[in-house]
């Protein structure tokens, strides 16, 4: 049997499709409690906070998701673009630009922030 977190997890990916995005926030911070070091988790919680309008929690997950995991890329590319385009802070974006493309320099992403850092 999988464990506790794992479990939360799954779950907590498969509501937002039914729509259910306050129940996955509550499968996601179960997750987070059994298992505090869960990038995955804290980003998917990110992701849900950034679809339901809450930003500044959404920009708090993603945080904790790169601290956790400085490598994982998707997590570096939703703080450019949360600081980018939602709160329009392009010197806080930054960073997390050039982390996203050092990591995924061969994305159609990466090659469309390549732009925007020239500017």
């Amino acid at each position: 049997k999988a464990a506790p977190a794992q479990d939360h997890f799954v779950a907590g990916a498969r509501l937002p499709q039914q729509g259910k995005t306050a129940e996955a926030e509550k499968e996601y911070l179960l997750a987070i409690r059994e298992k505090p070091g869960s990038y995955q988790a804290h980003y998917n919680l990110g992701v849900v906070y950034s679809q339901t309008g809450r930003a500044s929690e959404a920009l708090a997950s993603y945080k904790k998701a790169a601290q956790l995991n400085p490598s994982f890329a998707p997590a570096q590319l939703a703080l450019f673009k949360l600081y980018y385009f939602r709160f329009g802070m392009k010197n806080l974006a930054r960073p997390y630009a050039q982390k996203y493309i050092q990591l995924e320099p061969n994305t159609k992403a990466a090659a469309e922030i390549k732009g925007w850092l020239k500017q």
